[in-house]
């Protein structure tokens, strides 16, 4: 797979992941009312399936529930779900209204690591278009909403998703010190962004030194995480570069 495809691929991954809802997300990224907490696990269901309509219906059905007893707060996490699926669905003004409106409903709440995974969102959104200086504006503001949250998990993905960016603007020593502080987050708690920083960081190892055994190692690493973790997205992406042998 061309670079420049996997790195595509890598942002409509990080856009999706906004859709779902890991076990190890902090309770600020999850739904705190149990009936929209169920309705919402049955989409994040239907989306890891691929069955994108059903899991938009349910998070249509969640947010109105929300919406219909001020659920301020589940409201904003239900519409930046919504932004994620409309990106799958290739709806983009729809999804950045959509984040625009759950950021709004997050500064009322006042949840700033709500905030930062939204504009994270926005950040790939403005990359996806090339608009690569706005996507680095957005993506350091995620970093630094990150930062004053003192949440470590949008810590690590918000460092994460900067150094993929960083990487394509080519500032490869910046992007390495960002993968690897949100490595440094992902071994110290266990959490679900390794996989992929391990691909982020074989990129750019090969991005620095070419087709070469320390990049495969990773990509290597990354693939057996992957497995042993059941993310099949990562273990795909990182399968396609170990078989090509091109990053």
């Amino acid at each position: 797979m061309p670079r420049k495809l996997l790195l595509s691929t890598l942002i409509l991954l990080s856009v999706f992941l906004s859709a779902q809802t890991p076990d190890d997300a902090p309770p600020e990224l999850r739904a705190a009312d149990p009936q929209v907490r169920s309705m919402f696990d049955s989409a994040n269901r239907y989306a890891e399936e691929g069955n994108y309509p059903e899991a938009f219906r349910e998070l249509k059905n969640a947010l109105d529930f929300a919406t219909k007893r001020k659920f301020l707060a589940d409201q904003a996490i239900l519409e930046t779900a919504t932004g994620s699926v409309y990106v799958l669905q290739g709806k983009l003004p729809e999804a950045k209204q959509a984040f625009l409106t759950a950021y709004s409903d997050s500064l009322r709440t006042g949840n700033v690591v709500l905030q930062a995974d939204i504009t994270v969102a926005l950040a790939d959104l403005a990359l996806a278009a090339d608009r690569r200086d706005e996507a680095t504006g957005l993506m350091t503001q995620a970093v630094t909403l990150a930062r004053r949250s003192r949440n470590l998990y949008i810590q690590s993905r918000a460092l994460g998703e900067l150094g993929t960016l960083l990487l394509q603007s080519g500032r490869l020593p910046e992007a390495r010190a960002s993968v690897e502080e949100a490595l440094q987050l992902d071994r110290l708690n266990h959490y679900s962004w390794e996989a992929s920083h391990l691909l982020y960081l074989a990129q750019i190892t090969a991005a620095q030194s070419g087709y070469n055994a320390d990049a495969m190692k990773l990509a290597a690493s990354a693939r057996d995480l992957a497995i042993a973790r059941r993310d099949y997205r990562i273990f795909l992406l990182a399968t396609t570069a170990l078989a090509r042998g091109y990053l």
